[in-house]
């Protein structure tokens, strides 16, 4: 099952940023209309990829983009913003549609835990997924 993750443009020494992203990458598709609803961006949204690690992708999974839209440049956001995202979910989740909210909750507040760390420390960051 893939796993959401945060990616950090800089390392901070010591810093433990590992997030369980499993059950916010299952239940993306709710939280995609929560954030909808709640006038936020949505968790997706933050995505982004590197052109090293896009190549790698299409390379390890046979797919061929040389005919399909060029390389976007890798995209880094403020912590802010995430957090923004995410507190605003953590608010929604009673009465949520979500399965097991209460892993979701936990995989939330480490998003807020990486975040606010990446903010501490001037640091962007964006989603990334394990596949």
């Amino acid at each position: 099952m893939p796993s959401l993750y945060i990616i950090l443009d800089k390392k901070i020494p010591g810093a433990d940023i590992y997030v369980n992203g499993n059950s916010l990458s299952k239940n993306s598709d709710e939280l995609e209309r929560m954030a909808r609803r709640l006038e936020v961006r949505s968790l997706m949204s933050f995505f982004s990829v590197s052109n090293e690690e896009l190549k790698a992708l299409t390379e390890q999974y046979g797919v061929d983009i040389s005919k399909g839209k060029a390389a976007s440049e890798e995209k880094w956001f403020a912590p802010e913003e995430g957090l923004r995202t995410v507190n605003s979910l953590l608010g929604s989740l009673a009465g949520s549609k979500l399965g097991h909210d209460d892993r979701v909750k936990l995989e939330l507040l480490e998003f807020v835990r990486v975040l606010e760390l990446a903010k501490t420390n001037g640091r962007r960051w964006h989603l990334g997924i394990d596949y």
